[in-house]
């Protein structure tokens, strides 16, 4: 009964306006996540990931509002490759990814076309909330997987769990993982700890 839906787009400046009126919190979770078949990756990834941040804060500075802001940003706003560090270190929140590239490294990689969206979508959200002094935390996870809440399978991370559960060699077989139970329970408490302002947390199995 407390629950309104509003229709928005990454790409539509004044989408989200109605929606983050007199919010007290404002999670900010869209982006596009496809790593295969991408013939443009500036208009399916880096244009809705970037643009629909600005439009985000636009709407957040035209209410006159100062919510508190979590943004789902990705272990890939962190790290580029493994390789990036020496194998005896371990990635934490102070990296940033600095090998990624618009077109991927080495180029048609598409998970680093992502990785990328991801890079510049996040740095984007710190530098518009250091402007407006709005307070933001962010969540970095890793590849997030757990129970769904539709029936399709086309996604990333449904796809993943419909390969292993079939017989099949899931498309990615080693990578490090997230329950999105534990992703949603970080992104309250980053909502509602103090001390989570200002700060990103890496969300991950060991």
């Amino acid at each position: 009964s407390r629950l309104k839906l509003f229709e928005a787009d990454l790409l539509a400046p004044q989408s989200f306006d109605e929606c983050v009126k007199d919010a007290d919190h404002v999670f900010h979770t869209a982006s596009p996540f496809i790593t295969s078949n991408i013939t443009d990756p500036d208009l399916e990834l880096h244009r809705p990931a970037l643009e629909g941040t600005k439009s985000i804060f636009s709407a957040i500075v035209k209410a006159g509002i100062k919510p508190r802001i979590v943004l789902t940003s990705s272990v890939a706003a962190v790290m580029g490759k493994a390789t990036d560090k020496p194998a005896d270190q371990c990635f934490d929140e102070d990296d940033w990814n600095t090998t990624s590239e618009p077109h991927g490294n080495p180029p048609g990689d598409g998970l680093d076309m992502y990785r990328y969206s991801k890079l510049i979508a996040e740095r984007e959200a710190w530098r518009l909330a250091e402007k407006h002094g709005l307070e933001m935390a962010s969540i970095c996870p890793t590849f997030i997987v757990g129970p769904p809440v539709t029936n399709r399978v086309d996604g990333e991370s449904l796809r993943n769990m419909k390969q292993a559960l079939e017989g099949e060699m899931p498309h990615r077989p080693d990578t490090p993982m997230i329950d999105v139970r534990d992703c949603a329970a970080a992104h309250i408490a980053a909502a509602t700890v103090d001390g989570a302002v200002g700060q990103r947390f890496i969300t991950s199995t060991p």
